[in-house]
C-alpha cells in the first residue's frame, strides 16, 4: 500500500513551480516563531501562482550566534519543504558564516552544516544552549573539550570546531517549532487537493516533478530504503540525472535524515554551493 501511494504521488504533477522559477510564484501568509527568549524569526510561505498551493517556506535570518554579544551575526536564508522538513540554506559570499575568533567557515564546513541540520536525531535536540560550555554544563556532562576549555566534548565529532553555538542555534531553528507550524499551514491548503488525486499511469515526464510532489513522496516513506527497490531506484536515477538541483536536494536530504547510504546523494551534496 505504501508503494502504491509513493507511485501515485511521484508521478502525479500539480503544476507547481520550482524554487528557481520565481516568475511563477507568489507570496502567501507570514507568521512568527519564537525560537527562544531572545530569538524570533519570520517565516514566509511561497505559493504557486497557478494553483495558489504552497511550494516551500523560507526565513531571512539575521540573528546572534551567541549570547555574549561578541559573535558575528548569522546572516543567511533557510528553507523548509511544505511539510516542515529542513530543506537547505543560502549564505552570501559577502557575509560568510564565522566560527570562534571570527574565523570564516571553510568550504567543506558549509556541507557539514547542512548534514548536521538534516540530522533530526541530533544530540542538540535535548541540550539547552546554556549547557554548551563546560562551566555551565555541570552534572549534565562530565567531560569537556580540554583544548578550548568551553565546548563540551560530546559535540566534537558531531559539530564544526569553533562553531558549536552557531550549529546549535541553527539546528533548533531548522528542526524545532517551525516544523509543526509549517505542517499546519500546509495541511489545510493541501488536504482537498490530495483527496482529488487518483491513480495515474507511469510517465516519462519525471523531470518535471515538482517540490510539493516530492515532499509528499518523502513524507510517506517512513524510513523505508527506496534505493533497494528497483522501481524507485529508476525514479531516483531520473531525478539525479535531471538539472533540477532542488529536487535532488529533497531526495538527498531524505537519505541523510534516514542514514541510508547513497553515493549519488553524497556526491551531489559535496559539490553543492551553499555559499553564493
Amino acid at each position: 500500500m505504501k508503494y502504491i501511494s509513493i507511485t501515485l504521488f511521484i508521478f502525479t504533477l500539480f503544476g507547481f513551480t520550482l524554487l528557481n522559477t520565481e516568475r511563477e510564484i507568489s507570496l502567501g501568509e507570514k507568521f512568527d516563531i519564537q525560537i527562544n527568549d531572545s530569538t524570533q524569526i519570520e517565516i514566509q510561505q511561497v505559493l504557486s501562482k497557478t494553483s495558489q498551493l504552497p511550494i516551500y517556506y523560507f526565513s531571512d535570518l539575521y540573528i546572534a550566534a551567541c549570547n555574549t554579544g561578541e559573535c558575528k551575526m548569522i546572516n543567511m536564508k533557510i528553507f523548509w519543504d511544505v511539510y516542515g522538513n529542513y530543506f537547505k540554506y543560502e549564505v552570501k559570499k559577502s557575509d560568510p558564516l564565522t566560527k570562534f575568533n571570527h574565523k570564516r567557515f571553510k568550504t567543506k564546513e558549509y556541507t557539514k552544516l547542512h548534514l548536521l541540520l538534516c540530522d533530526t536525531a541530533s544530540k542538540f535536540k535535548n541540550v539547552a544552549f546554556n549547557h554548551l560550555t563546560e562551566k555551565q554544563a555541570g552534572k549534565v556532562f562530565k567531560k569537556a573539550d580540554a583544548s578550548s576549555g568551553a565546548t563540551i566534548k560530546l559535540f566534537t565529532s558531531d559539530n564544526i570546531k569553533g562553531a558549536v553555538k552557531t550549529v546549535h542555534t541553527l539546528w533548533h531553528i531548522a528542526n524545532g517549532k517551525v516544523k509543526e507550524r509549517i505542517y499546519k499551514a500546509s495541511e489545510k491548503l493541501l488536504e482537498s487537493e490530495k483527496n482529488q488525486i487518483t491513480k495515474t499511469k507511469k510517465t516519462d515526464n519525471i523531470n518535471t516533478a515538482n517540490l510539493t510532489t516530492l515532499a509528499y513522496l518523502i513524507s510517506t516513506l517512513d524510513g523505508s530504503d527506496i534505493s533497494k527497490n528497483e522501481e524507485y531506484k529508476e525514479i531516483l536515477e531520473a531525478i539525479y540525472n535531471s538539472k533540477d538541483k532542488d529536487a535532488k536536494m529533497l531526495i538527498s536530504n531524505y537519505f541523510f535524515r534516514t542514514d541510508i547510504s547513497n553515493k549519488k546523494a553524497k556526491r551531489f551534496i559535496n559539490n553543492y554551493k551553499f555559499l553564493d
